[in-house]
């Protein structure tokens, strides 16, 4: 059968950026199992790069000294974590002087029990490996958890703990 590529392929033209080079979709045309398959990774590898929704990928007791997930580097990946609802609130993981600390990265209203009362913006924040003696007091592989607010002057205020934590799952989504 003669190759007639614009009758048969004018989506291959348009995909293998051949244009008017008929010679050259004559050539895909013999091999378009092989472009097809070609085509169809390129394609997964681009959606899998859009996908922004966290997935499950690992727990806190498994971030390394340098602040990552071993199989989900912070250059390739954000981090999130669920505490106090049900999303995902993206964390940011700090190492500085001594020990770790994961904190969510915007403030969300805490004392919330009766808003009519009282309510601060405010957050979450696990650490370990400090100089703070909370957290020594915490099994090995754990992490200390502690509430933060935002006084009236914007300064950050420790607030009360929840104890200590090890399994505490982390989300990830590439950046």
């Amino acid at each position: 059968m003669k190759c007639r590529p614009l009758e048969l392929f004018p989506a291959l033209v348009v995909l293998c950026g051949l244009g008017p080079n008929l010679e050259g979709v004559c050539a895909a045309a013999d091999n378009l199992d092989k472009v097809v398959a070609l085509q169809q990774g390129q394609i997964s590898s681009i959606l899998e790069r859009m996908d922004r929704s966290w997935k499950p990928c690992g727990t806190i007791d498994q971030i390394a000294a340098v602040c990552s997930l071993p199989q989900f580097p912070l250059k390739d990946y954000e981090y999130a974590m669920i505490y106090n609802g049900e999303e995902p609130q993206p964390v940011t993981c700090v190492v500085w002087n001594r020990g770790k600390k994961i904190h969510n990265r915007l403030p969300y209203l805490i004392y919330t029990d009766d808003p009519s009362k009282d309510m601060k913006w405010g957050g979450f924040a696990f650490y370990t490996g400090t100089d703070a003696a909370d957290d020594d007091s915490c099994p090995k592989g754990s992490w200390r958890h502690r509430y933060w607010s935002l006084s009236a002057n914007n300064q950050v205020v420790t607030e009360f703990s929840n104890g200590c934590v090890d399994k505490l799952e982390i989300y990830c989504r590439r950046r």
